[in-house]
């Protein structure tokens, strides 16, 4: 199951906005001026088994 599927199983809305890869706070200003609400620094990631972690 990919994470598209968990969403839409669990009835959780989302947007997906697709940006350039960002390093840095002010790469990432381009990428906030597109979407609503606040900003927050994370990463999502998958292990090698395909498990989802968010840091």
């Amino acid at each position: 199951m990919n994470l598209y599927e968990i969403l839409k199983k669990l009835n959780i809305e989302f947007n997906e906005i697709e940006h350039e890869p960002v390093f840095a706070v002010k790469q990432a200003q381009t990428v906030k001026e597109k979407i609503e609400g606040i900003g927050c620094k994370n990463l999502f990631l998958t292990d090698k088994k395909g498990k989802y972690v968010l840091v």
